[in-house]
């Protein structure tokens, strides 16, 4: 039994299992991912953590405050600065009708409340 994305009958559950296992190196993961991997990733907060403890041997580091402590490298996706408001969320914007329309078609909502009685 094969999904089909030209008839849309990909159901709600294996559309999510589409964006968020997807493997590395695939224009989908790329996207969600900002093209970075785990070992981008890894990498980054390795030298990060090794910048840091090379500070830490500095005549700055002792200083009262610390000063000149080195910056993280930048990371796709990530600011830097301080925001002084709550995190955006992104989306996009859905009728609630049609969103149970979906919802029913899916089948989703049956599943999730409607318990079968074993005999």
């Amino acid at each position: 039994m094969g999904k089909s994305l030209e008839k849309c009958t990909i159901s709600w559950n294996d559309m999510y299992a589409l964006f968020t296992a997807s493997p590395p190196y695939t224009a989908i993961h790329h996207a969600f991912n900002e093209k970075w991997t785990l070992t981008d990733h890894l990498l980054g907060t390795s030298l990060d953590r090794l910048n840091v403890l090379l500070w830490t041997k500095t005549k700055d580091a002792h200083k009262k405050p610390p000063r000149n402590m080195p910056k993280r490298i930048a990371r796709p996706g990530v600011d830097d600065r301080p925001s002084s408001s709550s995190p955006e969320v992104q989306g996009s914007v859905m009728d609630v009708m049609q969103f149970l329309r979906m919802q029913a078609e899916s089948g989703r909502n049956a599943k999730m409340y409607h318990r079968e009685e074993k005999a």
